[in-house]
């Protein structure tokens, strides 16, 4: 079960978590106005380093990892014959990641 939950919860779904985290903080909320409440709250600007990770590289390697995941998991998908879980324990770990009873 433990293992089950963890290939359905633990790593794709994170990831879109993650790009949703970085487009909603980033292009929403606006990077100038999330900068101008560090500055408020740390006294002092956000080093450039952070900047460039935030608006840069993050999205970028999130997408990377975005189009790794999805293609190792249907290579994963077709190699495997046998499924070694049962109909009810996929539809189970599907509300879990969906949310959907």
């Amino acid at each position: 079960m433990l293992n089950l939950v963890d290939s359905y919860v633990g790593g794709f779904p994170l990831i879109i978590v993650g790009i949703g985290e970085l487009i909603s903080i980033n292009w929403v909320y606006g990077f100038g106005r999330f900068n101008e409440d560090i500055r408020m709250m740390l006294g002092r600007p956000a080093p450039i380093y952070f900047m460039i990770m935030w608006c840069g590289f993050s999205p970028l390697l999130m997408i990377v990892s975005t189009i790794t995941a999805s293609s190792a998991r249907h290579a994963v998908a077709k190699k495997q014959q046998n499924n070694p879980y049962s109909p009810n324990s996929q539809r189970l770990a599907t509300s879990f990641v969906t949310g959907r009873g």
